[in-house]
């Protein structure tokens, strides 16, 4: 039994071997989960910056209004604050870690940890 297959394509009848098959269709669902993956991690992160912001502490600066997040890496979303102390210290850092700070970053992401699962699942399991 041969391992060569033949498929039509568009310039005509060309023999494959089952790897070179098999490998360009893995191919394309490698392309197309990464495409769903990567926007539903967009998705989860501007679920949980909106929720960092009804979170956040109302009278420190400008603290509730400086949650970013971005994609510049593959498989990943930083979100972070941009509000700064006048030493450029994070205000983040010094709400979530300093002595007399008041943590909500954590418990935040604790408290909705399930949807933002639940989101990424649900935006690669739709492709």
């Amino acid at each position: 039994m041969s391992n060569r297959l033949e498929r039509k394509t568009k310039s005509g009848r060309h023999q494959l071997s089952l790897y070179d098959e098999l490998k360009d269709f893995l191919d394309e669902v490698d392309e197309s989960v990464w495409e769903s993956k990567e926007q539903a991690l967009d998705k989860a992160a501007d679920f949980f910056i909106e929720k960092l912001k009804a979170d956040t502490p109302v009278a420190i600066g400008k603290l509730r209004d400086s949650w970013e997040r971005t994609d510049k890496y593959y498989n990943v979303r930083y979100i972070y604050n941009t509000d700064l102390s006048p030493k450029n210290i994070p205000i983040a850092n010094l709400v979530e870690f300093s002595e007399k700070g008041k943590p909500f970053i954590r418990p935040c992401f604790e408290k909705n940890k399930q949807e933002i699962i639940d989101i990424i699942v649900k935006g690669v399991k739709a492709q």
